[in-house]
């Protein structure tokens, strides 16, 4: 029964094998088909009780055949093993080749020679790419030194110098000239901060130089006008003349200055700027804009042509870069500054009533917009009459505060459906809400404002003036210098008169309350350079009697001849005005003494009179200025175009403005200098910083008058 079972269980299979399979045709799948016909024909021989062992003869059977099969898989893994190995160990090969040949690439590698110096501690040696191979040998002969020239020896540093008469030296320096930096690049170089004097003149440069593909080229700059148009094109003119050809081109970037972020209120309006401030080459012109619409496009242009008519000339430009900036430039000269000022915006005003107790309700303090009111500057209004709230959107036809009462009325009637419910205007701007029956409580009630957005003035940013050299070719742009001219003068014309400041006024003064003779402890005066201090001794405390006082009391302590020129008086209602006949009242100091309440006033001398150019007027006659605004010294060097009075003032006014910006964080625009009918020069803080010293100085013709000339300037 055992073999019966066997035979059938392999039978079986056998039988499905053959119905359900294709006949293969490979010989390998024959040959396995006959060892398994032969195992099945042993076991079934064998039987169970023939001791033999079945499962180790089966395992046999199975190896015999798998074996062979594995040996041949594993051959064939070894040998793609070894393929790869051996492609990976070519491409390492292909990718050291790569790299070498990547470094051949740059023909420039081909040019670079290296020098072997023999000896480094006497001379440093360099190559470009147009050295030649070979051997050198360098002799020194001698060793550079230091060379001064210096005139015959002068007896002191005060010694005249030309006889004490005023004479000019031309010397090699900045005299408000900028000062730059070159930027080189591939075939073009930029000097950055390229600009004319304070008093913009043709021969403010000297000594142009340029390096093209090794080549020097140097050319003195002859511009027709002091702008920076004209230098880039006269020097570009000279360039090409060197080189015969059009390669070379000069261009100019002149300063500009940048109003970023400019943007209308909202609601916009035009009125939503109210100036725009620019100072060119130290001129300084205010407008306003006469826009009629909120482009900012519009309002570019706008400006512009009133620029244009304040500057009276088409060379300044304003232009809309992107959507909200301002770019101000000019062919004139460097736009040093540019303000714009917004006007100031106030939106309307609403209120609120959160727990009435009433039959009426008051809303207080409601105001259309200060600027550019609108009938949409309230967007709801809520009001809630016991427990019932309504909520409508103002429907107003004017913005008078009665018109909106009425109109509130008309709509809350309807809302709440009742001719009773009043809202009327009580006062100048209170609304009054009431409900128009008894016992009918108003609870709650809002008037809600639109919000408005200020517009802006934006934020000034101040670019730099270049000149750029580029070469078509692409030849190699390097070594590019501008050198800047000066001269100086020492020494005081023939003619010339410096006058003098010779009225200071105190103002503010006055006595402590209670007032007492003995209110103050001092009285200090430097009068052309000379100081006295006085005990004020007074009999009254009468303004008038204490200048009277004073003035005794000064001519006494300053004696002859300066005591008798000496003058003290009062003007208005607390100023005390001390006056010179000859010299310069340089200061004055009133101190209140300790414990009282007196006021010893501000200082001011805001004048010179006298001044005089010299018999033949220059624009050089007056070398130096100084004065003192809210306590900061100023000194500056007066480059007036023309030779007369108001040019002068001008020059000065424009120099004091640029300084005071510059280093006091001034507006660029508070100082005024003007002359009067008496040829008197006036200076004027529009901000009430006291004024006070102004003097104009000659340097001396002496070394040391030279020395400090020439360190003035920043030349030495």
């Amino acid at each position: 029964m055992s073999t019966t079972a066997v035979s059938s269980s392999t039978s079986t299979p056998s039988t499905s094998t053959s119905a359900t399979t294709a006949t293969p045709t490979s010989t390998s799948f024959n040959a396995q088909q006959a060892n398994q016909a032969a195992g099945q024909s042993i076991i079934s021989a064998l039987g169970s009780g023939s001791g033999v062992n079945v499962n180790a003869l089966a395992q046999n059977l199975v190896n015999a055949e798998e074996i062979p099969q594995k040996n041949i898989i594993n051959s064939k893994i070894q040998k793609n093993d070894s393929t790869i190995s051996g492609l990976s160990g070519v491409m390492y090969i292909m990718q050291s080749f790569q790299t070498s040949l990547s470094a051949l690439q740059d023909k420039s590698n081909f040019n670079t020679l290296q020098v072997a110096n023999t000896n480094t501690n006497a001379l440093g040696v360099t190559t470009d790419n147009t050295a030649s191979p070979g051997s050198h040998n360098v002799a020194i002969s001698s060793i550079a030194q230091t060379q001064e020239t210096l005139s015959t020896g002068f007896a002191t540093s005060s010694s005249q110098v030309n006889g004490g008469a005023a004479f000019s030296i031309n010397i090699s320096g900045n005299n408000g000239v900028s000062t730059y930096t070159a930027q080189s690049q591939a075939n073009s170089a930029t000097l950055s901060g390229v600009n004319f004097g304070t008093t913009p003149a043709v021969n403010d440069f000297k000594n142009f130089s340029v390096t093209v593909a090794g080549q020097t080229l140097s050319v003195n700059p002859a511009p027709a006008t002091a702008t920076l148009a004209d230098l880039a094109s006269n020097l570009q003119s000279q360039l090409q003349s060197l080189q015969g050809t059009s390669d070379l081109t000069v261009t100019a970037s002149p300063q500009t200055a940048t109003l970023s972020g400019v943007s209308f209120g909202n609601p916009p309006a035009t009125n939503d700027f109210s100036a725009l401030t620019v100072s060119i080459g130290g001129v300084i012109k205010q407008v306003s804009p006469t826009i009629t619409t909120t482009n900012m496009s519009d309002l570019a242009n706008n400006l512009q042509g009133l620029l244009q008519t304040a500057y009276g000339t088409s060379a300044v430009t304003v232009t809309l870069d992107g959507s909200n900036n301002l770019v101000i430039a000019s062919a004139l000269g460097t736009v040093d500054s540019a303000t714009m000022t917004a006007a100031p915006t106030t939106g309307p005003t609403g209120a609120t009533v959160s727990s009435g107790t009433g039959q009426t309700a008051t809303l207080s303090g409601v105001s259309f917009a200060s600027r550019n009111p609108s009938i949409s500057d309230f967007g709801s209004m809520s009001v809630t009459i016991g427990n019932v709230t309504k909520t409508i959107t103002p429907q107003l036809t004017s913005t008078n505060l009665t018109d909106m009462a009425s109109a509130l009325q008309t709509q809350l009637q309807s809302a709440f459906g009742s001719t009773s419910l009043t809202v009327t205007l009580s006062g100048a701007n209170s609304l009054v809400i009431d409900s128009g029956v008894p016992g009918s409580l108003v609870t709650a009630a809002s008037l809600n404002p639109v919000s408005r957005t200020a517009p802006l003035a934006g934020t000034t940013s101040v670019s730099t003036s270049n000149l750029t050299v580029s070469s078509a070719s692409g030849k190699v742009i390097s070594n590019v210098s501008l050198g800047p001219s000066a001269s100086v003068t020492v020494g005081t014309p023939p003619g010339v008169s410096l006058g003098t400041s010779q009225t200071g006024t105190l103002t503010g003064v006055s006595f402590g309350n209670p007032a007492a003779t003995t209110d103050f402890s001092s009285m200090t005066v430097e009068i052309g350079g000379v100081t006295q201090t006085i005990t004020p001794n007074l009999r009254t405390t009468n303004l008038a009697d204490m200048a009277s006082a004073v003035q005794s009391q000064l001519q006494t302590a300053f004696g002859s001849p300066l005591g008798p020129t000496i003058t003290v008086s009062v003007s208005g209602a607390n100023k005390l005005v001390i006056s010179s006949t000859t010299s310069t009242v340089n200061y004055v100091t009133l101190t209140p003494k300790s414990g009282t309440t007196a006021t010893g006033g501000t200082f001011n001398n805001s004048s010179i009179a006298g001044l005089k150019f010299g018999t033949t007027p220059s624009t050089s006659d007056f070398q130096s200025f100084s004065i003192l605004v809210g306590g900061n010294p100023m000194t500056i060097y007066p480059s007036p175009s023309s030779a007369d009075l108001p040019t002068l003032a001008a020059s000065v006014q424009a120099q004091l403005n640029r300084l005071d910006a510059s280093q006091f964080n001034g507006t660029g625009s508070d100082l005024t200098v003007s002359v009067d009918g008496n040829g008197v020069m006036n200076f004027k803080s529009a901000s009430g910083r006291a004024i006070a010293d102004p003097q104009f100085i000659e340097f001396a013709a002496t070394p040391n008058g030279i020395s400090q000339a020439i360190n003035a300037k920043g030349l030495g």
